[in-house]
């Protein structure tokens, strides 16, 4: 028999805990007990798992981060625990996938922490909740231990392979690889009575949720399946979600609540329950893109799409002619939106809001000590360049220049004439009259630089 910890602490904070600056994790409603929020230094989860009265948190490094009530040692992440992929949290133990292996930590008291053997290589997914945990293995086989009062851990004869699980209170459910559901343990409130649609092959599901008594589904067009107890509106399921005005991807599900995560990056609610059994955990706030959820007991919990912007890399100063054109850019990574801001002296440059900075004549005015900077911005903060130095020197230009040697009688006239193309006789232009002074003699036709080719004759000026 369990025996469940009298808590008579009131905990404020957990009603819509707003996500603390910094970090990239927002838990909602009132299941975690004693200690509430989420730790300020969580700021690089992946993936989240709500307990009963505990969460935890995979990171990006590959650790787990765990807060709330410990008094099972859940929340007492094993040292040395490393390169994890998922995680998962019941009552009072602890699921981490590592390695490709199962490690568990926390209660024992109905053999949670009894890792079957199967689990310590090729595990590719795993769930938990009250006191039960499953693996799905790479094989598509599945793997169940902890508690069996109600059969949750007695596995179908039939059991297809399968794609996904979740663990329910004292329920089990399965994705199989061909998209149908399959449900066994307790099923007083309905739970395990899979509607037709996902057992008679006519829709495939994409995601599946099993809550304390109840279960949830996504189907392949984005619409969600409820079953299960509804004494709290759980499995009465928004009309936005079943008519397909919104697309939902995963879902995630609690004692008397239901989570979707829409693919616009929203989550929607629905149930709840009353009087002490009413914690928020339907009450989502205003939230930034969400990237993975998970629920339990009367809480709520969502990865955040926040990461602060940074500066991949920017231009270097530069030294460029008066006059010519000058280009600067700034390459940065953040979560969208990302917004941008040019600045020269720390005067915001009107319009300059992109990556970069085009300056089509560069001006004496824009060289010298000028500085220039971008100001990267989204929601979780801002990032400035290092500064950018422009610096002009006088512009050369080099042109060619038609030089033509001439031969004549000394002291006499002639016309010098040409053409941009020969076969035409009216083509022919005069350009200058000159005076042999010597032989050879040179003249240059300043009209003529910058064309591709011309054409030349001296004439005496009575001969044409």
């Amino acid at each position: 028999m369990r025996f469940f910890p009298l808590i008579l602490i009131v905990c404020l904070n957990c009603f819509a805990q707003a996500t603390t600056v910094g970090t990239n994790v927002c838990l909602w409603g009132n299941g975690c007990g004693v200690t509430c929020p989420v730790p300020a230094d969580l700021t690089n989860a992946l993936g989240v798992a709500a307990g009963c009265e505990h969460c935890l948190a995979l990171k990006r490094d590959g650790t787990v981060e765990a807060w709330g009530n410990d008094y099972y040692g859940q929340a007492n992440v094993p040292a040395g625990l490393i390169g994890a992929t998922a995680v998962a949290a019941g009552w009072g133990h602890s699921v981490a996938l590592t390695n490709g292996g199962v490690a568990a930590w926390g209660e024992n008291t109905s053999g949670q922490l009894v890792v079957p053997l199967g689990a310590s290589s090729n595990v590719v997914a795993i769930s938990a909740s009250l006191d039960h945990s499953l693996a799905l293995r790479s094989d598509g086989k599945v793997l169940a231990w902890g508690s069996n009062s109600n059969g949750q851990c007695n596995l179908p004869s039939l059991l297809k392979s399968s794609q996904a699980v979740a663990a329910g209170w004292a329920h089990s459910l399965s994705l199989a690889a061909d998209g149908t559901v399959q449900a066994w343990g307790d099923n007083t409130y309905g739970q395990c009575s899979i509607p037709p649609i996902l057992t008679n092959g006519s829709s495939m599901a994409t995601a599946i949720a099993a809550g304390a008594y109840h279960s949830l589904a996504v189907l392949a067009n984005g619409t969600v399946q409820a079953w299960g107890d509804n004494r709290y509106g759980q499995c009465s399921v928004p009309a936005d979600l079943t008519n397909g005005t919104a697309v939902a991807t995963t879902v995630a599900a609690g004692l008397y609540h239901s989570l979707a995560l829409r693919a616009d990056g929203t989550v929607e609610a629905w149930g709840g329950g009353s009087g002490n059994d009413e914690q928020g955990q339907s009450s989502v706030p205003s939230l930034p893109r969400v990237t993975n959820l998970s629920a339990n007991y009367f809480q709520s919990l969502a990865v955040l799409n926040v990461m602060a912007p940074s500066i991949i890399s920017s231009s270097p100063s530069q030294i460029s002619a008066v006059g010519s054109a000058v280009c600067f850019y700034v390459v940065a990574a953040g979560a969208p939106p990302v917004a941008y801001q040019w600045y020269r002296n720390n005067i915001p440059l009107v319009g300059e809001t992109t990556n970069a900075l085009q300056l089509s004549g560069a001006s004496v005015a824009e060289a010298g000590t000028n500085t220039y900077v971008v100001v990267v911005s989204n929601s979780a903060g801002s990032v400035t360049n290092s500064p950018i130095l422009l610096r002009l020197q006088p512009a050369l230009t080099v042109q060619l220049c038609p030089a033509i040697t001439l031969y004549g009688e000394v002291n006499k006239q002639y016309q010098i004439l040409s053409t941009p193309a020969l076969g035409t006789l009216d083509g022919w232009k005069a350009i200058a009259t000159v005076t042999i002074t010597n032989n050879p003699q040179i003249y240059f036709d300043t009209l003529s630089i910058g064309r591709p080719m011309m054409f030349y004759e001296l004439e005496a000026p009575a001969s044409k």
